[in-house]
């Protein structure tokens, strides 16, 4: 619903090929930015939201997805990477 508010098309697809833990409140997401597929797993911790990985990287500590958030991938060979990101930020 709130990507549909924001503008974003959605459409659902009623099977998928990852079967849900028993009791779990992670959801799956699968998106495609500019035509490129992307896997989402999250979960909400209290009442806020919460990404815990994208694409098969895990994050150590759920991120929460409230406020500005900004994600990016970067090669492992290029260690500056993260360094030229924030002085441009």
């Amino acid at each position: 619903l709130l990507a549909q508010e924001a503008g974003l098309k959605v459409r659902g697809h009623p099977a998928c090929d990852v079967a849900p833990e028993p009791d779990s409140s992670t959801g799956l997401v699968q998106v495609s930015v500019q035509g490129t597929p992307h896997r989402v797993t999250g979960t909400v911790q209290g009442s806020t939201p919460v990404l815990r990985e994208i694409n098969g990287a895990t994050f150590k500590q759920p991120a929460p997805l409230s406020g500005p958030l900004l994600i990016y991938r970067a090669k492992a060979s290029d260690p500056t990477a993260l360094a030229t990101l924030m002085g441009e930020l």
